[in-house]
């Protein structure tokens, strides 16, 4: 790990549609210690690791709030989160509801070894990219080594994020 992200900076832009507000004020509002605690309880993360990878999750529930329909796979520092938030299914409901008025669907994600897996996590990995031009080189994914993101991939991305058509979710 070693870079960080800062979800609140971002979210502070002038550019920023008034639902992307409301999104984003929702997400930096809520109290994420329960999670960061567990995690750590678990021996997951160190709480500094966990301090680097929450922005990310921020940007995890931005992304499943703001695009409902595009299925991806987030890096396995951020499934963590997503997991470990999901456990908790009261405060898990309640924060959705706050975010986005709806549960935010967690699905089975596809095996690792399968390019669909590929795929949707190159998809990922390009959305933070693209969303907030920069993703941290230390994100990890369970079996091989993603390929680096081709234009045809690039081009798809944008066609799924702006339309919402693709490799639907819910």
């Amino acid at each position: 790990m070693g870079q960080k992200a800062d979800f609140a900076y971002w979210g502070n832009q002038p550019t920023l549609s008034e639902e992307d507000a409301l999104i984003r004020s929702a997400i930096i509002t809520l109290d994420y210690k329960p999670i960061v605690r567990e995690l750590c309880r678990r021996n997951i993360f160190t709480a500094e690791q966990a301090d680097e990878v929450f922005p990310y999750y921020q940007m995890h529930l931005f992304l499943a709030a703001k695009y409902p329909s595009v299925r991806y796979v987030p890096s396995d520092q951020v499934a963590a989160f997503v997991h470990t938030h999901v456990l908790d299914t009261e405060k898990y409901a309640r924060d959705c509801e706050r975010i986005c008025g709806r549960l935010i669907h967690h699905g089975y994600e596809p095996v690792p070894e399968s390019p669909v897996y590929k795929e949707l996590a190159q998809l990922w990995q390009y959305a933070i990219k693209n969303q907030w031009g920069e993703a941290p080189d230390w994100f990890s994914y369970s079996g091989e080594e993603l390929l680096p993101i081709n234009v045809m991939t690039q081009l798809l991305t944008l066609t799924l994020i702006e339309t919402g058509d693709g490799v639907a979710g819910e």
